[in-house]
């Protein structure tokens, strides 16, 4: 419980086509600062979650599932480094020490850990939930972002900008549990699209860090063209007959252009992305001018 932090409850209802709102509204009812944002059709998570961001009217955020699948007591845990002054976004992380999974499919398990390993590839080392919704922000930082996801990719982007703004991100423990039961489970993997999702985490990985992935391959293209060429010369002077495979030549010229290309397009990509990092920067301090001069 935090007594002395004023509180509201924003449930944003992502254009559900079942009972979802008026659930909410009764379970609302009563409740002073609480309310229900209802819209059709279905956007998405990212959009869902601009949408309360721009509703809430506190000076701290946290997000997390409606079914608190993290259990209650995690909200208060979000928002005391906030009060403390020791972050500027708290991640609830299932990950680290004293964090865990309960009632989740292997499958499930899995995914979300090595996923996360994945994604975290040019992140600070401490980061270790890059996926997660059950999170904590000071608001004027979420204000000071243009964010423009409407998937899950959403929790992506806003570490990414928070992080390219310097702000200062802190992680802690925290256990998902999902109820039991085969219908619950199975319901639960029909929602989770996993080619859709993985797919997308993986472009925005990639935009993020191009060099630890195309890089990569580039310089894998040219390492074996390079000893391509060794062995070609190995080979011509002692005169070893497996110069005799058909293009193989051929085959080490391509492998070393294609590698090239690839290092090449890395290299460029990286610009890219330091240039939309430097934006980034720029509008956050903007904001911070605006809301200075307006004091």
């Amino acid at each position: 419980r935090l007594p002395e932090v004023k509180k509201e409850i924003i449930i944003i209802d992502d254009g559900s086509t079942d009972n979802s709102r008026q659930r909410a509204e009764e379970a609302l009812r009563g409740i002073e600062s609480a309310r229900v944002i209802s819209y059709q059709p279905n956007i998405g998570r990212g959009h869902a979650m601009r949408v309360g961001f721009q509703t809430a009217r506190g000076k701290y955020i946290v997000t997390t599932e409606s079914d608190l699948s993290w259990g209650a007591d995690i909200i208060p845990r979000l928002i005391q480094p906030l009060l403390d002054k020791e972050a500027d976004a708290v991640i609830a992380s299932p990950y680290i020490h004293g964090g865990g999974l309960v009632n989740i499919p292997f499958k499930r398990r899995f995914f979300s850990r090595y996923g996360n390993k994945i994604l975290t590839f040019g992140l600070p080392p401490n980061i270790t939930m890059t996926s997660g919704m059950t999170r904590s922000y000071r608001k004027e930082l979420i204000d000071s972002i243009i964010l423009g996801m409407d998937g899950k990719e959403i929790h992506l982007e806003i570490l990414s900008k928070l992080i390219t703004i310097g702000a200062k991100i802190k992680e802690i423990p925290g256990t998902i549990t999902w109820r039991k039961g085969e219908e619950w489970l199975k319901r639960r993997k029909r929602r989770h699209r996993t080619a859709n999702l993985i797919m997308s985490h993986l472009y925005f990985s990639f935009t993020e860090s191009p060099l630890h992935f195309t890089g990569l391959l580039g310089l894998t293209f040219m390492a074996l063209g390079v000893m391509g060429i060794l062995a070609i010369v190995i080979l011509k002077i002692t005169g070893f007959g497996l110069l005799r495979i058909p293009y193989f030549p051929h085959y080490v010229f391509m492998s070393m252009i294609i590698g090239l290309l690839i290092f090449i397009f890395s290299l460029i990509s990286s610009q890219i992305r330091d240039i939309q990092r430097e934006l980034v920067r720029m509008y956050a301090q903007l904001k911070k001018r605006e809301k200075d001069n307006g004091r």
